[in-house]
């Protein structure tokens, strides 16, 4: 026995409302409501437990403007490369950089970055996570994942 799309969980229901005008595309002349909820039903998922999916959210659009750089792209001898980054965005580019991508600032043995020794760390050469999240607080923060 098929279910009605009232029955449907939330899911489902979604799945229903894309797949009917395809349904009634391709077999116009068949009980498409019977069509849509015999799919639903053969697919398993009309009793499965579902989450709603979340609308998809972008983190940036045509009005961010991003920096990226190395940690130690910019450097002073009397502070560490990070905070040397810090101080170049807020003192040149705070009214239009609004995202800093940090190319790989993890402890490393060679590969210019990428062949990471510890994902929890912050090369010494280049500061602390102190200065991470210091950048963090004025400028979003992307980082590559090295795996």
């Amino acid at each position: 026995m098929t279910q009605s799309q009232a029955e449907y969980n939330p899911v489902c229901r979604m799945l229903a409302e894309r797949i009917a005008p395809l349904v009634a595309s391709l077999y116009p002349d068949a009980d498409q409501q019977d069509l849509v909820a015999r799919f639903i039903e053969v697919s398993g998922i009309s009793e499965a437990e579902v989450e709603v999916p979340v609308e998809y959210q972008s983190h940036w659009d045509e009005r961010d403007i991003m920096v990226i750089t190395y940690g130690d792209s910019v450097i002073s001898p009397a502070e560490k490369p990070l905070q040397t980054l810090k101080t170049l965005l807020d003192k040149y580019l705070r009214d239009s950089v609004t995202m800093v991508h940090i190319l790989p600032y993890y402890p490393y043995s060679s590969d210019g970055g990428f062949a990471v020794t510890d994902y929890e760390s912050i090369n010494p050469v280049l500061g602390d996570w102190s200065d991470v999240t210091a950048i963090s607080r004025d400028y979003r923060i992307m980082a590559d994942l090295v795996i």
